[in-house]
């Protein structure tokens, strides 16, 4: 039964088909691309080349699957920095930024910077700041930069959910996004095994530590910019619950959608702009 394959049925978001998510639980998501649109003739050619097959999605034409277990990472075109690996649904939050021309933008949770990447493909004349709580994985997003050909960039080590740092404490932004980190229910298509480890607990954890980053963010937007709040969660709580937070802290929705996995296969992301009135 749908019970037995996703226990958690009524702490999901509204707008979540269970059914259809517990299905797609069962199989294995497509492994998805982003090709850097002045780069589409060289990835193209060496996928044919090499016999791989793809498919281009007809809302996102750069986004493109191709079969599991592609070794990508040995790709020229990947080494030449020519597309990126990333999950249809995390491309299409994208299309909520809406940057402009030499605007300051700060992705305060960056990981690996999949986002700033995403962001910096939409509008390349930005300034852009990044954080993160961990060093190694602003390591890992530095060398995705160098590969990228991306090197205007200010990098901080920083726990945002504790504090801003004290560089950034008078400083405002034309747009900040929270990529929040949550408890990935989103992805479990890819690690099913997270559900038999999964504690309901945890989704309260991610709450209060999404709500200290939105607490602490939200005063470095400026006046009619946009705050871009994203989690891979289906829960709630990590979803329509911190945007009646954020309202809480001044902002006001503009857009949002919870972006289900279907048949194009991909994670099921949340993804709210909120703009500071």
């Amino acid at each position: 039964s749908i019970k037995d394959i996703f226990p958690f049925g009524e702490l999901v978001s509204s707008d979540l088909d269970v059914g259809q998510f517990a299905l797609s639980i069962l199989s294995q998501p497509k492994v998805w691309i982003r090709v850097r649109k002045q780069f589409v003739k060289e990835v193209k050619r060496e996928l044919k080349e090499l016999a791989i097959s793809f498919e281009e999605s007809t809302e996102q034409p750069l986004a493109w699957s191709v079969p599991q277990r592609t070794k990508l990472e040995s790709l020229k075109t990947f080494s030449k920095g020519y597309f990126e690996i990333q999950d249809l649904n995390s491309q299409r939050t994208g299309n909520y930024f809406l940057p402009q021309p030499k605007e300051d933008w700060f992705d305060c949770c960056a990981a690996s910077g999949g986002k700033s990447l995403l962001l910096q493909s939409i509008e390349s004349k930005i300034k852009l700041t990044v954080s993160d709580n961990r060093n190694s994985i602003l390591e890992n997003l530095d060398e995705r930069f160098k590969r990228a050909r991306i090197s205007d960039y200010q990098s901080l080590v920083a726990d945002i959910a504790k504090e801003i740092p004290a560089s950034l404490i008078n400083k405002q932004f034309d747009g900040i996004i929270v990529d929040a980190s949550c408890t990935g229910s989103g992805t479990w298509a890819r690690t099913p095994e997270q559900i038999s480890f999964f504690q309901r607990e945890q989704i309260n954890h991610y709450k209060n530590l999404q709500q200290a980053i939105l607490k602490n963010v939200a005063p470095l937007v400026k006046k009619n910019k946009p705050l871009i709040y994203i989690t891979c969660s289906v829960f709630k709580e990590e979803n329509e619950a911190q945007v009646e937070y954020a309202k809480q802290l001044g902002l006001v929705v503009e857009m949002q959608k919870l972006l289900q996995a279907t048949e194009d296969g991909g994670d099921t992301m949340f993804v709210c702009r909120l703009i500071k009135p």
